[in-house]
């Protein structure tokens, strides 16, 4: 764990000096914005003026996900890591990271940490132009920019569940993300009514997929209750679609990616419990899952 805390605090604080550089380096005065119009250059529109310390606060933040996550939920907790990394990245200013400079960092990151990335992963960022991060009223936000503009980036997933089979997750190009931490009385509420409300509709072979894990309702309570290390977030997403070919007279749907939560070290007693819920809805259909894969 040190070698990867180690390694986070270095891409942190590559990518917040990285962007300061280019700043600077277009002869600008800290304060002033940066115009640029060509799509392969990297550039701040911020004064990055965060201290040694902020940095590092932004890589124990996203140290302590890691070292919540689970062996056997691995997957939602993969999803949730990356909710934090990028509501982390947003807040070190508004800034735009291209293709290129996106790769030098993720080689940058990988040879430190000494690790591979799936085709899967590597699938996705070859097909992005580039990130835009930035953080307004409160909520941190990521904006994706694909190489294919009318296509957008597509990630093939074919997963059975119950019978129905989701196809693709497919994110259109300028798709957003925004992310906001879960700290007042009400917002905890506002979490916990989330997941344990249940969503109906009348279609049938849908409901195998109309679930979230039984344990999250029953231990978010006293999880909140307690002083944890990860604060909760909340993230809302569009133009993000996942398809799903179902057993219903609608056959193919696309359901659009609403709104998520993260809580990190969830657990029922000793066991660990995934860590996303997940909405998704198309008109009147809603879709309310974990993901426990």
């Amino acid at each position: 764990m040190k070698v990867i805390y180690t390694t986070l605090l270095v891409l942190t604080l590559s990518l917040g000096g990285f962007a300061w550089s280019q700043q600077m380096d277009h002869n600008t005065v800290p304060g002033d914005s940066v115009v640029v119009n060509a799509d392969d250059q990297t550039t701040a529109y911020t004064n990055l003026q965060l201290t040694d310390e902020q940095y590092k606060k932004l890589a124990r933040g996203i140290f302590n996900v890691i070292n919540g996550m689970s062996e056997k939920f691995f997957v939602s907790d993969s999803v949730g890591l990356s909710f934090y990394i990028f509501r982390y990245l947003s807040e070190i200013g508004e800034y735009e990271i291209v293709y290129k400079d996106m790769i030098t960092l993720i080689d940058g990151f990988l040879k430190l940490a000494e690790y591979k990335l799936d085709d899967d992963v590597w699938s996705i960022v070859h097909q992005i132009r580039k990130l835009k991060f930035g953080k307004k009223n409160g909520k941190f936000w990521v904006k994706i920019f694909a190489k294919d503009k009318k296509n957008g980036i597509r990630y093939n997933i074919d997963s059975d569940m119950g019978g129905n089979k989701v196809k693709y997750l497919t994110i259109s190009n300028g798709a957003e993300a925004t992310f906001a931490d879960i700290k007042t009385t009400d917002e905890k509420k506002n979490m916990i009514k989330f997941v344990k409300k249940k969503v109906r509709f009348l279609l049938m072979g849908l409901s195998s997929i109309n679930q979230v894990h039984e344990g999250i309702a029953r231990n978010i309570q006293f999880h909140l209750s307690q002083e944890n290390p990860v604060i909760p977030i909340k993230a809302e997403f569009s133009g993000m679609k996942v398809r799903v070919v179902t057993k219903s007279i609608f056959k193919t749907i696309d359901f659009k990616l609403r709104k998520a939560y993260s809580i990190p070290g969830l657990k029922d007693g000793d066991s660990p419990l995934p860590s996303v819920v997940l909405l998704l809805k198309e008109k009147l259909m809603p879709l309310k899952i974990s993901i426990d894969q």
